[in-house]
């Protein structure tokens, strides 16, 4: 942890090793508020501390009102965005820049039917996602429990030969934004006919 400290200012921010044109490199989920505290305002000209973005092409984002000592941030899109900090106190300017690097949680689209029947749509049951997981596994079973197929493939096909047709449970672990996720639920294996 990096304490960056100019007169009134204090920014306390993680330095990062690939901060390169920043002082200071923060990451952040879309969609979910970064709050950094700005210590030290006891002086009504603490709102002479002034935020403006300087790079970066997202444009969906808000910055909160300085509250409580604290400036809150939130991105409604996955982009790098580039703001400086600055303080234009008694004449003196002081400077700090900080890169926040947004990304986007996974999202699985995951069908609740198939119909192997040979027609060439949706013969097999398989999962769709806007960003490819770090790590992947899937296990369907039938209503006694019974584990009937699994997968550490992400792109994985399941055609539901050698089954009946019926409602399965399956159940999904992957990574998502470096956390371990799970998801549950059913898929009916329709009729071949």
């Amino acid at each position: 942890m990096k304490t960056f400290a100019t007169g009134l200012m204090i920014l306390l921010a993680s330095l990062a090793a690939n901060a390169q044109d920043a002082d200071f490199v923060i990451e952040g989920e879309e969609g979910k508020a970064i709050v950094l505290s700005v210590d030290g305002f006891s002086d009504p000209e603490w709102s002479k501390l002034s935020v403006s973005k300087t790079s970066g092409d997202g444009d969906d984002y808000e910055i909160s009102n300085f509250v409580d000592g604290k400036i809150s941030f939130l991105f409604n899109s996955a982009d790098e965005y580039m703001f400086d900090f600055w303080e234009d106190l008694y004449g003196c300017r002081l400077n700090t820049t900080v890169r926040f690097i947004i990304q986007k949680d996974i999202t699985l689209y995951v069908p609740n039917i198939f119909t192997p029947d040979g027609d060439g749509i949706n013969d097999q049951f398989h999962i769709k996602y806007d960003a490819r997981p770090t790590s992947f596994n899937i296990v369907i079973y039938n209503r006694e429990g019974k584990k009937m197929f699994s997968s550490g493939n992400p792109d994985f096909r399941w055609d539901g030969s050698k089954c009946t047709p019926g409602v399965y449970s399956y159940v999904i672990n992957y990574k998502s934004l470096g956390r371990q996720k799970n998801m549950s639920g059913y898929i009916t294996l329709a009729d071949r006919r």
